[in-house]
């Protein structure tokens, strides 16, 4: 049972847990630092910047930093966190990923809390030089500072901190940028309700910005900040909410990744009992305030309306991006027992005559995602051409490839016709069909042309349909690539229908 994906994450994180105080010195560096190297190469990928949620390189670089989350509460080593903090800042001020970077903002209230003096100045500087750092990161301190008022028991440590930190964070409530603004507001919101519910109000310039807790409630200001306290990005709490269950569960559900991305807390808890494990975090979460929060990217938009990703406001719809998986429980990490189970229709894709990569490229991804049978080329060595993998994001493994020559296309259609297959051209001849109202048979070849040539004449006399689509702008042209994915659309909309 330890072959699938959860129970190896389950069992190495436990494993590290109840290892770590025996290990020596060496080893807790060596370990960390490939765990952040692992990070490193990833996030340093040119192709960095554009992976998507829920991809493999989002995925490695989530659990890294779950598993530096944890590590942090057991690690002794003062020089070792600093290497993790002086990492996930220098992460912080980089990442664009929204998901991962509430993990670097939680890392980095903790570490901050381990060494106040020296890592509360480094908050200061970087929000004093907020000019100089992108918005998300910028955002992303002005977030950790509205945590921080949980850490410090003390009341002269509050008084001196909420003294500083409104200094810092008043210039920000007037920034050009909008988010860096509703982010200022919430945090100054959120420190002004700590100051009353801790009667701190003679010590603090309490009265000088409690107007902020006084807007109208339908004013746009008011709802924006609503709005942003209302996700988990403002409730949760670094001291009480840490656990294996908000790390490896309510936080990836809340941060919209894939359901088998979550670890339940009693996986964890069945694991340590079966081999004797024992680790100081605790698996459940004591609070149920996060399980209340709304699930979504906490990312507003000018306009008044929430970006992809995120949750609607009730008066706007309800409708959000959502990335389809259509094997949600897949756990095996055998490719060949996930490809044969894979259901796929009787459309044949034949591009032989296709010659750019990138044209290639797309209609392989476009035929993985639609469930073609097999898509045809005329050399197999374009699935080593980086301009095809760009476009083909992995799909060249999922996807049936067959090699067939130009020069051997002729006699590949006479055999496939033979087999029973209905071969339909998309080109523009005087018989052509149109693409809508023409009925595709469930065993259909559809032969595509050259960017430039089209089909060759000899090979449209083998042609059994030529279907052509509906134009209506001056141009009467498209690209191969759109043309073979439209076609490949219709008939899927007719053949897939029965297998969701």
């Amino acid at each position: 049972e330890y072959r699938y994906d959860r129970n190896v994450r389950i069992l190495m994180q436990l494993f590290l847990l109840h290892m770590w105080p025996l290990l020596h010195n060496v080893q807790q560096n060596e370990i960390i630092m490939q765990i952040i190297e692992k990070h490193r190469l990833l996030a340093s990928k040119e192709r960095r910047p554009r992976f998507c949620t829920n991809s493999l390189e989002h995925r490695i670089m989530f659990r890294a930093l779950q598993c530096l989350l944890c590590l942090t509460s057991i690690i002794q080593d003062s020089s070792l966190l600093q290497i993790i903090y002086d990492y996930v800042v220098e992460t912080l001020i980089r990442e664009n990923e929204p998901s991962l970077r509430l993990l670097s903002e939680w890392l980095l209230v903790r570490l901050i809390s381990q060494d106040r003096t020296t890592r509360l100045n480094d908050l200061y500087g970087y929000l004093q030089d907020a000019h100089r750092y992108r918005t998300g990161a910028v955002c992303a301190w002005i977030s950790i500072s509205s945590h921080m008022t949980n850490l410090l028991t003390d009341r002269m440590d509050q008084i001196e901190y909420i003294n500083k930190i409104f200094g810092y964070i008043s210039p920000l409530l007037i920034h050009s940028n909008f988010h860096i603004r509703t982010f200022a507001c919430s945090t100054m919101v959120k420190l002004l309700e700590f100051i009353e519910s801790h009667n701190l109000e003679n010590e603090t310039p309490y009265e000088a910005y409690r107007c902020f807790k006084q807007n109208d409630e339908k004013s746009e200001l008011a709802r924006y900040i609503t709005k942003l306290q209302s996700l988990f990005l403002y409730q949760f709490d670094s001291i009480r909410d840490f656990s294996l269950e908000t790390i490896f569960y309510t936080l990836p559900k809340l941060s919209l990744l894939a359901e088998d991305e979550y670890l339940w807390p009693e996986w964890f808890i069945e694991t340590s009992q079966k081999l004797h494990m024992t680790f100081s975090i605790s698996v459940h979460n004591i609070s149920t305030i996060l399980q209340s929060c709304q699930a979504g990217i906490w990312r507003l938009t000018a306009a008044g309306k929430n970006d992809i990703g995120t949750n609607q406001d009730e008066e706007s719809s309800s409708t959000i991006q959502h990335k389809a998986n259509p094997y949600p429980v897949v756990e095996s990490l055998d490719d060949t027992e996930l490809r044969g189970s894979i259901k796929r229709t009787q459309l044949i894709v034949v591009a032989s005559l296709i010659d750019k990569q990138t044209n290639l490229g797309g209609l392989c991804r476009t035929g993985e995602v639609f469930g073609v049978k097999e898509m045809v080329i005329g050399s197999i060595r374009i699935l080593e051409d980086q301009q095809f993998l760009n476009l083909s994001m992995t799909a060249h493994k999922w996807l049936r490839i067959k090699q067939v020559q130009e020069r051997e296309l002729k006699d590949y259609l006479i055999d496939m016709q033979a087999q029973g297959y209905t071969i339909v051209a998309v080109e523009q001849t005087v018989n052509s069909q149109s693409l809508y109202e023409y009925q595709f048979p469930e065993k259909t070849l559809l032969l595509l042309g050259n960017e430039r040539e089209g089909i060759r004449a000899d090979l449209l006399s083998l042609v059994d349909v030529t279907v052509e689509i509906p134009q209506a702008g001056v141009i009467r042209s498209l690209n191969v690539h759109v043309s073979g994915a439209l076609c490949v659309s219709e008939y899927a909309r007719k053949y897939l229908s029965f297998m969701k």
